[in-house]
């Protein structure tokens, strides 16, 4: 498992490469908490599962956690381009439902400027 750490403004970009499972949490888990002490206002954690080959059972389960950890500190948290099988899994057991799925980096890029947009209108009122 190969895990990458960019940022760009508010956004913390996380790419998987290779199987999410036991070992590499640590790894996540350091990134997840450098993004939660972070002093910036508002923040975004868009996990890039383009190159994730698998996932585990446990691996669900850590970023469940972790998608409910962040939501309580305000902290918008998605997951980007699952492959075939892995986004089957998450249609079959409705864990799309649970956590955000957005099929493609564009579309999260274009979420996120509607937010901003919407965000500053409401503020301007």
């Amino acid at each position: 498992m190969k895990i990458t750490f960019t940022t760009e403004g508010s956004i913390y970009h996380i790419q998987l490469v290779g199987i999410l499972e036991n070992k590499t949490f640590a790894v996540l888990k350091s990134m997840l908490l450098q993004v939660i002490v972070a002093k910036k206002a508002k923040k975004e954690v868009w996990i890039d599962c383009s190159m994730l080959q698998s996932i585990t059972t446990e691996a669900i389960d850590f970023l469940t956690l972790y998608q409910h950890i962040l939501k309580e500190r305000n902290i918008n948290f998605l997951l980007i381009q699952l492959n075939q099988q892995i986004q089957g899994l998450f249609n079959a057991t409705q864990l799309d439902a649970t956590l955000p799925v957005v099929p493609t980096k564009e579309l999260a890029y274009y979420l996120y400027k509607s937010s901003q947009l919407l965000t500053s209108s409401t503020s301007a009122n």
